[in-house]
């Protein structure tokens, strides 16, 4: 990313981020204004008078985060020098980075409560540089197989070599939901991995 960790180091995390990817940060981090009140999109009024996640961030410090796990998983588009010309046409000098990220919460001494329940303490997460999207080709191990889903999660084409990682032949991949085939925990990750797919389509139309 050419970002060296003495310039990051103290730096808002927002100034790094995509301008029209902050919106969706805040809400995978929990930087929501107090009372529920969601943050306004930098596309909507001035972006000069009209307050960006990066302003309302410190406002969630301290407070709980409910409802939803402490893990996130989430892409987004972050700055970097190194990003070749005409990869990324509608967004050049930023690169698509996956975030694995963990809230950690307050532990306090007092009565015993649900870690969701505690006060938020900060954000400890790890960011993964994804390949261009110019790229076809991936180095694959013996252990992978490559497969097409259509929108539905629908299998419409998988390797003949799934056959000898999993004992199920193409015939029998093709055409079953993702879902009926992973365990009915990883039922959760896959529909909202599902519903950032069907976002990231919405964004790429408009």
């Amino acid at each position: 990313m050419t970002a060296a960790n003495v310039e990051m180091t103290g730096s808002n995390f927002f100034d790094y981020i995509h301008q029209a990817d902050q919106q969706e940060v805040a809400e995978q981090l929990g930087l929501c204004a107090p009372n529920g009140v969601s943050l306004p999109s930098p596309r909507n009024g001035d972006e000069r008078t009209s307050p960006t996640p990066a302003d309302k961030a410190t406002a969630i410090v301290g407070q709980t985060i409910t409802k939803r796990s402490s893990e996130r998983s989430f892409c987004v588009r972050m700055k970097s020098t190194l990003t070749k010309r005409g990869v990324h046409v509608k967004s050049n000098g930023y690169r698509v980075v996956q975030i694995l990220t963990r809230l950690r919460h307050q532990f306090t001494f007092s009565l015993p409560r649900k870690a969701s329940q505690r006060p938020l303490l900060g954000i400890v997460g790890m960011a993964i540089a994804l390949p261009p999207p110019t790229v076809n080709e991936l180095p694959l191990d013996s252990d992978m197989f490559v497969s097409r889903l259509n929108q539905g999660f629908q299998v419409t084409y998988v390797e003949p070599r799934i056959a000898d990682l999993m004992d199920m032949s193409v015939d029998e991949m093709n055409g079953v939901t993702l879902y009926s085939l992973c365990h009915a925990e990883d039922g959760q990750k896959l529909r909202v991995l599902r519903e950032e797919s069907e976002r990231e389509r919405e964004r790429e139309s408009v």
